[in-house]
């Protein structure tokens, strides 16, 4: 079906299915003023609305019914096998290895080759900052510097009750 707004009756405004879905929202829902000054006559999409795809959490009623409904289930044992995680001693050596230290390559021992390759790769390339300067103006420097004056820099081993 097509999706042009003019000729789906889903899309189309004026259509009979959407002015159908118009005043089924305008008899279900309870507000004052059925016909606002707008003259659309519909409530705001998500108000009151509760349930799956709102952020307000489930209901007591609700999580009883939905507790109700997975009572009894059975699951098979490939899904149980899913659920075990992890599934064996190797399993939990590897995820502990992964989830150690830095993911960020440092350490990485490379190749003469793999440095000759990124070197090349990167001759010719700018820095993001050359010929960056003058991003302060005199006057703002001097408000800095004025700022900062009687503060102790933190690598001078001083203590917090030192600080004024």
């Amino acid at each position: 079906m097509s999706t042009n707004t003019y000729t789906n009756p889903y899309y189309n405004p004026n259509s009979e299915f959407c002015l159908e879905v118009r005043q089924w929202i305008l008899d279900s829902s309870p507000h004052d003023d059925p016909e606002p000054a707008t003259g659309e006559g519909l409530p705001t999409w998500n108000k009151g609305l509760k349930g799956e795809y709102t952020t307000q959490p489930h209901s007591i009623e609700t999580k009883k019914k939905i507790s109700e409904a997975n009572k009894g289930r059975i699951m098979t044992e490939a899904q149980r096998e899913k659920m075990r995680i992890p599934k064996s001693e190797e399993h939990k050596r590897k995820l502990r290895e992964t989830s150690k230290g830095n993911k960020n390559s440092v350490g990485v021992v490379r190749s003469e080759e793999t440095r000759k390759k990124i070197s090349e790769s990167l001759m010719g390339h700018v820095p993001w900052n050359k010929g960056k300067t003058g991003v302060y103006s005199e006057e703002t420097k001097k408000r800095i510097s004025e700022s900062l004056k009687g503060n102790v820099p933190w690598n001078k081993g001083l203590t917090k009750s030192d600080y004024k």
